[in-house]
């Protein structure tokens, strides 16, 4: 903006200059020029490109000021959508931890009934497969939380991928 409005006003600009001068090299020194000035300038009508100028930079301030409200506006969901997500895959990482818990004791029981005699080698196998199903599960959910919390980092700008 102060460069548009730049040309409202006079333009001052100092010159000056040393020189020597001669027909032959060996007497170069023997002719001296000095000179030296100040020069102001003022255009009193240019078109209207000043003002041109003005409402251009003006607009140009103006796009900056709503592109950073933008930016300022998508970070703060990005930190927020990264915070619910990280909140999601700890209480997926709880439940996966109570499944896990669960399929142990019911695996425990199947073996117990089984070596009682009063389970089927059915139930037993698939009491085993719900144990590896829930320990699959836990890895994935610990996964989903590095991950998650990785991005919250990245998100929050102490992180680079």
């Amino acid at each position: 903006m102060s460069a548009a409005r730049a040309g409202y006003f006079p333009s001052v600009s100092a010159f000056a200059g040393y020189g020597f001068y001669h027909n032959e090299l060996t007497g170069l020194t023997q002719y001296k020029n000095m000179n030296w000035g100040i020069s102001i300038r003022w255009n009193i009508f240019d078109a209207f490109q000043t003002n041109q100028s003005l409402q251009g930079a003006v607009a140009t301030q103006r796009n900056a000021e709503i592109s950073l409200a933008q930016t300022a506006i998508t970070v703060n969901v990005d930190v927020k959508k990264a915070m619910l997500d990280l909140d999601a895959a700890r209480k997926q990482y709880e439940v996966s931890l109570t499944g896990l818990h669960s399929a142990t004791e019911d695996q425990k029981i199947s073996q117990e009934r089984y070596n009682l005699g009063a389970g089927t080698l059915l139930d037993l196998l698939v009491a085993s497969a719900n144990l590896v199903n829930a320990q699959a599960n836990q890895v994935n959910a610990v996964y989903n939380y590095v991950i998650s919390k990785r991005n919250v980092e990245y998100v929050l700008g102490e992180r680079q991928y």
